[in-house]
């Protein structure tokens, strides 16, 4: 029997180093539940990471290493700046941190409770405990929030730059053609793959359509088209 708190909070961490993948699947299933947000893009879910989070924190407490001394996965910071490039809140990564830290530390006071009736050991090991879970999430919580901050004001320079050379590169002339060819140009250098621009034929020809009644069937003439490929100008009834 252990009879210490730190021994304790080792052993039960011991015990559950085996069920680990259990553990791991508890948690991913709290988070698709509950934030589905987290799950809806490929390259932003948590699944790897949750993996990496459990190990890292079982394996600290088994061996009583310090908060401050827990590595957190090198793959996070880089998964948050995913995140915000999708626009997700930051909220969502703090939730998903505490959902994740609520599952563990249930399971870890359950197993305590097996190993021991001793009310005041348990005690302070939950103490112990609690102490480092809490010390865990709060410093990969700040580095998450830096990491995601940084992200957001890097889009947010790189949109307002798009929008500023946008403003000087579309539009040059009253053409028509020559705007729409300068919209898909410059969509496809800096984000598009491919730009096709179309326009009601009743906006091309105004000054030719008759008046009265608008067309049954509107017609669309394509008057711009760019791949990262290649380059189609003129018009064309799409």
């Amino acid at each position: 029997m252990d009879s210490t708190a730190d021994g304790l909070v080792s052993r039960v961490a011991r015990e559950l180093v085996p069920r680990a993948d259990e553990l791991i699947a508890e948690v991913e299933q709290c988070l698709r539940r509950e934030m589905p947000e987290l799950w809806e893009r490929p390259d932003a879910r948590v699944s790897d990471s949750v993996a990496e989070h459990v190990v890292a924190v079982l394996s600290a407490l088994r061996h009583g290493v310090d908060p401050g001394g827990i590595e957190v996965p090198a793959t996070e910071v880089e998964r948050v700046r995913r995140v915000a490039r999708h626009g997700i809140p930051v909220s969502a990564v703090l939730r998903a941190f505490r959902l994740a830290q609520g599952i563990l530390l249930d399971r870890l006071l359950e197993e305590m409770a097996r190993r021991t009736d001793d009310a005041a050991l348990i005690s302070e090991a939950t103490r112990s405990l609690i102490a480092t879970a809490t010390g865990y999430v709060d410093r990969t919580s700040e580095q998450g929030v830096v990491a995601y901050e940084e992200e957001r004001d890097r889009r947010l320079r790189w949109r307002l730059s798009m929008v500023n050379e946008a403003s000087m590169r579309i539009g040059t002339t009253l053409d028509i053609a020559r705007t729409t060819q300068e919209l898909a140009d410059f969509a496809t250098e800096h984000f598009a793959d491919l730009v096709t621009v179309d326009l009601l034929d009743s906006a091309l020809n105004a000054h030719d359509t008759p008046a009265g009644d608008p067309p049954a069937s509107p017609v669309l003439r394509r008057v711009a088209r760019r791949g990262v490929v290649g380059v189609q100008r003129g018009v064309e009834q799409v």
